[in-house]
């Protein structure tokens, strides 16, 4: 079954391998760097803007960096959008760039998104879960489907999500790992 059709029957799709493994570790790279560089401000009382250096305060996300319209994100949304229109059959207007570095214990609650999030997606960067034992473990995202049941999505760097964010109910159970990058179009 095509990406499109599926997205049209269960208003979500997961598309493997959206962009190879060295463009999600550059990303990955990115994300990691700009938390350290903010941290690195606020433990020397450095005032920065956070328009421009992102955040640790997102109530989805209390603690962990986020960060609205990043040049690189903001570029990657508009030159995907071609190949967001096909995966989706529809024809869209790229509203938004925003990406998270969850930590430890972070939940994303169960909710749904505001109306410029109408389609989302939500692609993985990368992720450190080095602490546990089971090396195979994937923190997935939830999606309540129309029929009511909920389907774990489970995504390695590279692989996305698109979806219905203001129709579909999604959550994260608490993560356990040690980091987890995600950028949401």
């Amino acid at each position: 079954m095509s990406a499109a059709k599926f997205f049209k029957e269960h208003s979500w799709v997961k598309i493997d391998n959206y962009i190879d493994q060295s463009m999600a570790n550059l990303f990955y790279h990115h994300i990691q760097l700009e938390t350290a560089r903010l941290s690195y401000y606020e433990e020397n009382d450095i005032r920065v803007d956070m328009a421009y250096n992102g955040t640790f305060t997102d109530d989805q996300a209390p603690g962990d960096f986020s960060k609205y319209g990043d040049p690189i994100f903001d570029a990657f949304l508009s030159l995907g959008l071609g190949k967001m229109q096909d995966l989706t059959g529809l024809k869209l207007v790229p509203t938004y760039s925003y990406h998270r570095l969850y930590t430890n214990g972070t939940e994303l609650k169960r909710h749904k998104d505001r109306p410029s999030c109408e389609i989302s997606t939500t692609l993985c960067l990368g992720y450190d879960t080095s602490n546990l034992e089971d090396k195979n473990w994937n923190w997935p995202m939830y999606v309540k489907e129309k029929n009511g049941i909920e389907t774990p999505v489970y995504m390695k760097p590279g692989d996305m999500v698109i979806y219905r964010g203001c129709e579909l109910e999604h959550w994260r159970e608490p993560f356990i790992g040690n980091h987890h990058a995600q950028v949401f179009l």
